[in-house]
């Protein structure tokens, strides 16, 4: 039986970025781009974007059985040209992506029967739009932060795989507007992994003075992408990062 994680609160910042690197993309000719997943940075215990066209990505996620869930940072290429002269064409040509359709499917057929897919399909468990709100100026770029799987597909995907260890591919599809007119991305497809290697406790609560915790994990999501150092709050219960003893 698996329980949630209780995480220290992060900050959230973003914008900015470009490069077509990371995951699997595919489309025509759509106004707007996601190129990658943004593996983001942490400044002062906060979740931030650095706004480089070098930003680091991520080509595979991993997300704990533990998790409330797993969050993307897609970064959005802006395919909209403008004349640099005529400053009301920033304005014009800045596309506001609002929303995004997202999909989750199963590399391995064999997971789960048809019935349970369709089930899970017209439960909003892998088939459902996410809200969010980002602008992408004309030619440039920016980043946003979306969910593309929530707590309770962990939990219907744990009830028949306990281990985890289950593949998932996520496919988003962005949606907005730019000048009042529709603009979308291309799916972009990218894969993410249900582990219970994520959330590594050290024991109980607090953890002893002076104790160095390995990995204070993800700053946008202790218990995504990378091992966290977490402490046994009693019942299973993990805090993540972990109490350390002050004195």
């Amino acid at each position: 039986m698996h329980s949630l994680i209780t995480s220290r609160p992060v900050g959230i910042a973003g914008l900015l970025v470009s490069a077509l690197l990371g995951a699997c993309s595919n489309g025509g000719d759509e106004g707007v781009l996601i190129t990658k997943n943004v593996a983001v940075a942490s400044v002062a215990g906060g979740c931030v974007f650095s706004g480089s066209p070098t930003e680091a990505f991520l080509p595979h996620g991993a997300v704990d059985v533990h998790s409330a869930g797993y969050l993307m940072h897609p970064q959005f290429l802006s395919r909209i040209q403008f004349d640099s002269a005529d400053p009301a064409q920033m304005a014009q040509r800045t596309s506001i992506m609002t929303d995004a359709n997202i999909d989750v499917t199963f590399p391995d057929a064999t997971l789960f029967s048809a019935a349970d897919l369709a089930d899970m399909k017209a439960s909003g468990l892998t088939h459902f739009k996410e809200l969010f709100s980002v602008p992408v100026p004309p030619n440039g770029t920016s980043d946003a932060e979306i969910e593309v799987i929530h707590r309770p597909l962990i939990d219907k995907i744990l009830a028949q795989h306990p281990a985890g260890d289950v593949e998932m591919l996520v496919s988003v599809t962005a949606n907005g507007t730019m000048s009042g007119q529709a603009i979308n991305s291309q799916r972009f497809d990218y894969p993410v992994t249900l582990t219970s290697g994520i959330a590594v406790s050290l024991g109980a609560c607090p953890l002893p003075m002076g104790t160095i915790l390995a990995s204070t994990g993800n700053p946008c999501n202790p218990f995504q992408d990378s091992q966290v150092s977490c402490c046994d709050a009693g019942s299973g219960n993990l805090v993540c990062p972990a109490d350390v003893a002050t004195q």
